[in-house]
This record gives structure tokens, sequence and C-alpha cells, in this order.
């Protein structure tokens, strides 16, 4: 890329047009009795740039584990899930902290002894391959599971021996 510049700075961030390494050179131009100069030295910048934070956080519960989703992160090469402000591994139980690879995890209950669930705040985080361009994302805001199920009370009943019906009580 050639740029005039007539002042002793240049933005190079104006130059950037994708991650990766950029090199720069400069000479000053010459006019009527004055020659050109030589080149300086090439200098090189690297430009990074941070990974989109998970958006749509998603979660279902079923009757033994929880679910949590994502939309995809560009350039992700793993997520890392944060349960009530501490990361979450998967497997933990056979001491191999596996890392989360795709935009959803199932977390059975059994995995969530630790936790206190009653209110169980979830993050998600991008995280960038090592020695690429791009690093990891800041945490997605804030979302809350209640995991508490709400037990109803048992129905009563009562028989009818006159016509042979059972009467059940409606549970609110």
């Amino acid at each position: 890329i050639y740029k005039e510049a007539y002042s002793n700075q240049l933005n190079v961030s104006d130059y950037y047009t994708n991650v990766g390494i950029y090199s720069f050179k400069v000479k000053a131009v010459g006019e009527g009795y004055f020659k050109s100069s030589d080149y300086s030295e090439v200098i090189t910048d690297v430009y990074t740039k941070s990974l989109d934070v998970p958006a749509n956080l998603q979660s279902a519960i079923g009757s033994n584990y929880i679910k949590i989703s994502w939309l995809q992160v560009e350039n992700a090469s793993e997520y890392a899930l944060y349960l009530n402000g501490t990361r979450f591994y998967l497997n933990t139980q056979t001491g191999i902290n596996s890392p989360i690879t795709t935009n959803s995890v199932i977390i059975n209950n059994e995995d969530l002894t630790d936790y206190d669930t009653s209110n169980l705040k979830y993050q998600v985080q991008a995280i960038a391959s090592t020695g690429g361009y791009y690093t990891n994302s800041a945490l997605s805001s804030a979302k809350f599971i209640n995991t508490q199920l709400v037990v109803l009370d048992a129905p009563v009943i009562s028989l009818d021996e006159t016509n042979g019906k059972i009467a059940i009580n409606k549970v609110d």
C-alpha cells in the first residue's frame, strides 16, 4: 500500500483489513533538488482482535440434566462455561477436564453437586486458539436458571363405595 503522508505520524490501524502481521517501511520522497531517500528498516505490527462475545444464551432443564446453548462464535476454538462465577469443566469426575468445543453443553445433575443450583448463574466465553491472531472474548452477560423443582402436594383421594368411584381432590 502506498500512502503519502505530510506528518511525522501515520495511523496504521487505518490499514488493518484483517487480523495478522503487517509490515511497514517508509521513505522520504524528494522533489526538485532533493533526491528521495532509501527505505527505512521494516517494522512489523501484529493486529489481533477479540472474539465476539457468545450471544443468545439459552437453557433447558431435563429430568436429570441441564442443557445450555449459545450462538456459535466465528474463529472460536472452544468455549469456557462459568457456573456461579467458577469455570466448569466437562468430565471432572474422571479427572479429564475436556474442553467444550461445540456451542452447547449438557450437564448431568451429578456434575452440579458442587454448585448452589437454587439460582444458577451461567456465562460463556469464546476461547481463541493458542498462537493465533484472535484473543478470548469477554464473558457473556449473566443468565440464570432456577433449578429448584416445585413439589406438588400429594392429591387426596377418597372412595365412594355407593357408586364405586374414587374422588380425587384438585392439586394447586
